[in-house]
């Protein structure tokens, strides 16, 4: 079996000592991070620009003193290379024909690869499955090359790189790095030295940084010693946002990457689909629920339709759809009794959630309706002949289907738009009634997930963006997460509780992104979630999980293909989605299964 892992390829990038005019003593410190470092781990190890002797040098570069020992203090770096794995990344002033001049060089297994910066076309190299190219230049320049970079068809963008520092220059390097990466799709790592360096005309200084599809993933600074920064680079990350090159490049030198890594050494957010820092995620919640309302809006605006009408539990997803409706008629300046919120308590309706949907609707200001639908469904198991004593499928999904059937009547009644409250998370599991709460008029909240929709909606509590609410959202964020369809206990707390059936949403969601988003094959997505799980959950029980989400993921289709209409208000989602809706997931199984092996 291929490792689940193998497209891993691991980066070492290295800050060495630059005294002035010193090449041999450039490279006995190189060599010593080198050891230190344990380089023999790294497919990739980038070194800064002039990483034998600084440009600083100045005139005596034309020096052929100072040129002979560069030569020799790369023939040091050649030998040593013969020892490593790894790809050699960085620049050298040589010259031709008594002229100085820089050249960008690879380095492997003794071998140099000599090109120039200044030529139209960026050279091409590959290990494993990654192509990469190296371009010498100011990291902050870097969109400027994005025609070259995307000719080129890369997956990583190299920077060796000499710059003076000054205040904010770290700052602007990283943001051209991310900018770079965010419009060719791409990874980029550089490597500013200068440690070491003289103190005059300019202050010079190290840096690592790696940035990744608009993200700045690392980042490490140099001050007085050199330094080293591992990062490694998922070459399926890295294709899946990318498109097809439109021709294949012949690579100067190609070599296999070192093999399946131990460990991952990257970052993997539990939130995949969330912005990581606090700020950038407000700023992504609030976004959301302004497109939501804009998405709802629009919709009832061009339909010339007179009513919102929904069913509202007290759970999460109908108090999002809720409150989306709410701030849709504000938007249009229509009354919030436009909006038709109904109640249909059924057989495993709690008296908690019940009382917060008619609090909520209340705080609203909407139109509501109280329609229990025990004697309807009653009714309906004495037409088929179902012992309402057998809590089975036909139990619960008789309860979901009564109460689509009174949405979608009464929005006949009222001229009006059935809102959905359904959500990606259970769209993905296939957690939902078909023909029940599966239908709608129109979906608000199918591209959120249910973790996202469980911190926005803490955020609209926190934030009051619809004064008086915040204290009943919090007691439905307080409120497990339940179809509600099975009789409560006899003290009155439900037990048919959600992430006890299927497991922790936070997982699923997990699952759900990285298999949309990236393709991971299961075996990928369990590391994955191993690593970014590790202490809170066990992996016997997130590999249980993941065995859960395959089967429902890849068995639930037919729901998906048949889904109300929505906005694709971000990504990845489920909207336009296609598998056969009669496969078997056996295969998903097995792979998942072989990692036991």
């Amino acid at each position: 079996m291929v490792p689940a892992m193998n497209s891993i390829i691991r980066l070492l990038g290295l800050v060495n000592r630059t005294p002035p005019a010193n090449p041999m003593a450039a490279l006995e410190d190189l060599l010593d991070l080198l050891s230190d470092s344990g380089s023999a781990a790294a497919d990739i190890v980038l070194l800064p620009r002039f990483a034998l002797c600084p440009p600083s040098s100045g005139e005596l570069m034309r020096s052929k003193t100072l040129l002979a020992a560069c030569e020799e203090a790369l023939n040091g770096l050649l030998l040593r290379s013969k020892e490593l794995e790894s790809f050699l990344v960085l620049t050298l002033p040589l010259q031709k024909n008594g002229i100085p001049y820089e050249a960008g060089a690879v380095i492997y297994k003794g071998e140099l690869y000599c090109f120039s910066p200044d030529e139209g076309e960026l050279p091409l190299f590959r290990v494993g499955d990654l192509s990469f190219t190296v371009l010498p230049c100011d990291p902050h320049r870097l969109p400027h090359y994005l025609p070259q970079v995307e000719d080129s068809g890369c997956d990583l963008v190299l920077v060796p790189s000499y710059e003076p520092v000054y205040a904010g220059s770290r700052r602007a390097a990283a943001k051209g790095m991310c900018a770079l990466s965010a419009a060719a799709s791409c990874a980029v790592a550089a490597v500013n030295g200068g440690v070491g360096d003289t103190s005059s005309p300019h202050l010079w200084g190290g840096y690592i940084l790696v940035a990744e599809e608009g993200n700045l993933l690392a980042q490490k600074c140099a001050e007085q010693e050199g330094i080293a920064l591992y990062h490694d680079f998922d070459c399926d990350l890295l294709r899946a946002a990318r498109p097809a090159p439109q021709r294949q490049r012949e690579a100067l030198c190609a070599h296999p990457c070192t093999g399946a890594k131990a460990g991952l050494l990257r970052e993997v957010s539990r939130t995949p689909y969330l912005p990581d820092k606090p700020g950038e995620r407000e700023r992504y919640l609030e976004e959301l629920f302004t497109l939501q309302t804009r998405a709802l809006a629009c919709r009832l605006d061009n339909t010339g339709l007179e009513r919102l009408v929904l069913g509202v539990s007290g759970g999460l997803d109908s108090t999002l759809a809720l409150l989306c409706c709410a701030r849709a008629c504000d938007l249009l300046g229509y009354p919030r009794q436009r909006i038709l919120g109904v109640t249909m308590p059924g057989f495993g309706t709690t008296d908690r959630t019940y009382y917060n949907a008619l609090l909520l609707m209340e705080q609203l200001g909407i139109e509501t309706r109280d329609i229990p639908i025990r004697n309807a469904v009653s009714s309906h198991f004495e037409d088929i002949a179902h012992d309402p004593a057998k809590r089975d499928a036909v139990y619960e999904n008789a309860q979901a289907r009564e109460r689509a059937q009174i949405l979608f009547d009464l929005s006949n009644q009222e001229n009006g738009l059935v809102v959905g409250t359904g959500d990606l998370s259970e769209a993905a599991l296939g957690f939902s009634t078909f023909g029940g709460d599966h239908l709608a008029g129109y979906n608000v909240n199918i591209c959120l997930n249910k973790t996202t929709i469980r911190e926005l909606v803490a955020l609209i509590a926190q934030r009051d963006w619809l004064p008086g609410v915040g204290e009943t959202l919090q007691d439905i964020l307080d409120t497990p997460v339940s179809p509600e369809l099975l009789p409560p206990a006899q003290s009155g707390e439900q037990h048919q509780k959600s992430e006890e059936i299927l497991g922790p949403y936070l997982l699923h969601d997990f699952f759900l992104h990285y298999t949309l988003r990236y393709h991971f094959a299961p075996l990928k997505v369990y590391n994955y979630a191993s690593i970014a799980f590790a202490g809170e959950y066990d992996p016997a029980f997130i590999r249980d999980k993941l065995g859960i989400f395959i089967r429902r993921f890849y068995t639930q289709q037919f729901k998906r293909s048949c889904a109300p209409d929505s906005a694709e208000i971000c990504r990845p989602n489920l909207c336009g989605f296609y598998i056969p809706s009669d496969m078997n997931p056996q295969v998903f199984l097995d792979e998942l299964a072989r990692g036991e092996e």
